[in-house]
């Protein structure tokens, strides 16, 4: 009877104490699921104003503002080639390329000037005939009819004038023909013509190019074309023309098409550059050269920061005093360097700006801030990459 009792004891006992034991850990579990997770620690930069305009860049290739193929516009012989018409030479407005032989187009306008002496003296004649006529017909001498017949005569040899004044003239553009001539001022880029060689009805023999002004295609798209145009005709803006190795050059919006085309889907804008082929310009052309236009002024500041500020959405956030995330507003202007330039009235240069991605960002999360990120400006060239934890 005492053994019972006491093994009755003892397992309320054990009882108890696994009871309790379950309750302590349920406490420390519940103690566990109640504590916060810990902020992520970030870095931040500060916005650094830009002073410079802010400008559009995109690449283009050099093409010729006018190009013309030198071609005969009648069949012959070369006799002559012009002293400049030769590969990569430049020639003046109205200079000689080559010189056809005329000898029987001369031969033509030899024949044409006698018929139109001919022709000159007949009408002459017959003129001094109707007059003659026309005043015996006033005295009652003439019959109407001879006089009829004076006008007539007179009439047709006018006619026979004007056809030989015609068939001169024709003879003496034939022999302009035979003379091939710049029609501007030009580069030569092809040229392949020997004298003696016979020469076919529109057989090419060079190409010219304008040489006074080059085109340089660029293509926008569409919202980087509206902000160009924003605040005012982009036609006659001045831009900047940058190439390898050599000093820029300036150049002009000469024209535009609001038209998406191709792919690509963009708007042509062209340059021009004047004089591209002087000594000191020295452009090549389909050469590809960068172009850098100006956008409008705006009154809105300008600041510069690192790509990595910009995140998901290509949003910036702002750390608050309190150490909580805040979204600002921002107008992306351009990119380059490893650097974003953004507009907003937002943004001071005592702004702290998140730079260290992390997961969904969020107005009002907190994060934690390295001590010594703050003093980081936009000459970094980059934020963190690595994901913060949670």
């Amino acid at each position: 009877m005492t053994k019972t009792v006491f093994f009755t004891l003892g397992g309320l006992a054990l009882l108890a104490a696994g009871i309790a034991a379950a309750y302590f850990a349920r406490g420390l579990e519940g103690d566990a699921a109640t504590d916060p997770p810990q902020a992520p620690l970030v870095e931040t930069v500060r916005p650094e104003p830009a002073s410079a305009p802010p400008a559009i860049v995109e690449t283009g290739f050099v093409r010729a503002a006018e190009r013309i193929e030198v071609a005969p516009e009648i069949g012959g012989r070369i006799v002559e080639i012009g002293s400049g018409f030769s590969l990569g030479s430049m020639v003046a407005e109205g200079a000689l390329l080559v010189r056809l032989d005329a000898s029987t187009i001369e031969t033509e306008i030899a024949r044409a000037e006698a018929d139109l002496n001919s022709a000159e003296a007949a009408e002459a004649q017959a003129e001094a005939e109707l007059q003659r006529n026309a005043q015996l017909a006033e005295e009652n001498i003439a019959a109407e009819a001879e006089l009829e017949r004076a006008r007539a005569d007179a009439a047709a040899a006018r006619a026979r004038v004007e056809q030989a004044e015609a068939a001169l003239q024709a003879a003496e553009l034939r022999l302009d023909d035979t003379r091939l001539r710049a029609p501007f001022d030009a580069l030569v880029t092809e040229e392949d013509a020997s004298v003696g060689q016979l020469l076919q009805v529109g057989a090419p023999i060079g190409t010219l190019v304008a040489s006074n002004v080059a085109e340089v295609r660029v293509g926008l798209t569409e919202d980087n074309f509206r902000r160009l145009r924003r605040n005012g005709d982009l036609e006659g803006r001045s831009v900047e023309i940058q190439r390898e190795g050599r000093e820029p050059l300036s150049g002009t919006v000469a024209a535009l098409a609001p038209v998406l085309e191709g792919q690509a889907r963009t708007v042509d804008v062209v340059i021009e550059v004047a004089d591209p082929f002087a000594e000191d310009r020295d452009l090549v052309l389909n050469a590809l050269v960068t172009v850098s236009i100006p956008l409008p002024d705006s009154d809105q500041p300008l600041f510069r920061l690192p790509d990595g500020a910009l995140h998901a959405g290509e949003r910036l956030w702002r750390v608050t005093q309190d150490d909580t995330l805040e979204p600002v507003s921002a107008r992306i202007q351009r990119r380059g360097d490893n650097s974003v330039y953004v507009i907003s009235d937002m943004l001071t240069e005592d702004d702290r700006i998140l730079l260290t991605e992390i997961t969904n960002p969020l107005p009002g999360r907190a994060v934690r801030t390295d001590s010594g990120s703050a003093d980081q400006s936009a000459e970094n060239d980059g934020g963190s990459n690595a994901e913060a934890g949670e």
